[in-house]
């Protein structure tokens, strides 16, 4: 059953998927930067990983071009893509990572042997590649506690995913 990020037990290692990263960057989520400020409060021990933190950027870069009407949907990202000129402009996307070491969240590394150890979450789980890796990044920490909106962790074996509230 899945809990909400409201029930994530004080005093516990939790791995923070990029999507409640990106739900409090643009203010979608009031649950997300509450479980956040907790753990810059100590209150709970955040983990996320260099894996997450790029897609994070990534998909706040792109909301940042759309946000200032610098490009449009559809096809947003191709035209990102092809005018460097708009990427040059965009700065809010880059406090980010800041903020999270402000926040206390600590940053995992991808190392080769989680690349490789990664194969078999994808195998015995059917997850796509980024998502076996927060797994295997997790299982390799001893980190058993999961906030993500990412309904694909559900059935995760040893994994207690909570899931924001307000989303």
């Amino acid at each position: 059953m899945n809990m909400t990020l409201e029930q994530v037990p004080s005093e516990r290692m939790l791995f923070i998927d990029a999507n409640i990263l990106i739900y409090h960057f643009t203010q979608q989520s009031l649950s997300c930067s509450k479980l956040l400020r907790r753990c810059q409060d100590s209150e709970v021990s955040g983990f996320t990983s260099v894996v997450c933190v790029a897609e994070m950027l990534h998909r706040l870069m792109l909301a940042e071009a759309m946000q200032k009407g610098y490009v449009t949907p559809p096809n947003a990202l191709r035209k990102l893509k092809e005018n460097p000129k708009i990427v040059k402009k965009l700065d809010r996307y880059q406090e980010a990572p800041k903020r999270l070491l402000e926040m206390k969240i600590t940053l995992l590394s991808a190392t080769p042997e989680i690349v490789l150890r990664s194969k078999a979450i994808r195998k015995r789980y059917g997850l796509l590649t980024n998502d076996s890796l927060i797994i295997t990044t997790m299982k390799m920490n001893r980190i058993k506690l999961l906030a993500s909106n990412d309904g694909d962790f559900e059935n995760i074996s040893g994994i207690q995913l909570f899931k924001p509230s307000d989303l």
